[in-house]
């Protein structure tokens, strides 16, 4: 049997090509309840453009949740108005592109020697399931990721039967390649 190995270990960035962002709110043409208009709080905003964001959880709902909680009267309003524009703000910030979200792929490219002469070596790239719908700016959550697909490349590499001795080695350097 030949023994297959691990030649190099990378962790690959992608942009998400259709995030969902809904979880922040919407854009809309007509103001909504709730919504937030656009006109004059954001930089680059054109006729063109969607006018009214309506965040995703209301400010009603912020307000009877944080209610339940036990805050205030007063501390509900100026939390569940707070909120809401961050989501706005957030929202924005990935419409501007300053942020984006994507996906992370940990791959590994296995060898094992081709009966040739000279001898050689043939050469394929195995790659972990990837998760997609990572904040570009959430660096924790990146790291987390990054960990996770590696485990996962690394039980994919032994229904293979890849000899999984440096693997710990490569993967502590393994770099990061971000494709746009």
């Amino acid at each position: 049997m030949k023994t297959v190995t691990i030649d190099e270990i990378k962790l690959v960035h992608k942009p998400d090509e259709s995030p969902d962002l809904s979880y922040l709110g919407k854009y809309v043409d007509r103001r909504e309840s709730g919504a937030i208009d656009r006109e004059h709080r954001t930089r680059n905003w054109t006729h063109r453009q969607y006018r009214y964001f309506v965040p995703a959880m209301s400010y009603e709902d912020h307000w009877k949740s944080l209610h339940a909680m036990g805050y205030s009267k007063g501390d509900c309003d100026y939390l569940a108005r707070k909120y809401n524009f961050e989501d706005f703000k957030r929202m924005e910030r990935y419409a501007e592109g300053d942020i984006f979200e994507m996906g992370i792929i940990a791959k590994a490219m296995v060898s094992y020697p081709q009966a040739t002469f000279p001898p050689s070596k043939r050469l394929e790239w195995l790659e972990s399931g990837g998760l997609w719908g990572i904040a570009s700016d959430d660096e924790q959550t990146i790291k987390e990721t990054e960990q996770e697909q590696l485990e996962d490349l690394k039980n994919h590499l032994r229904q293979f039967n890849v000899r999984l001795k440096n693997f710990e080695k490569l993967a502590c350097h393994a770099e990061v390649d971000s494709i746009d």
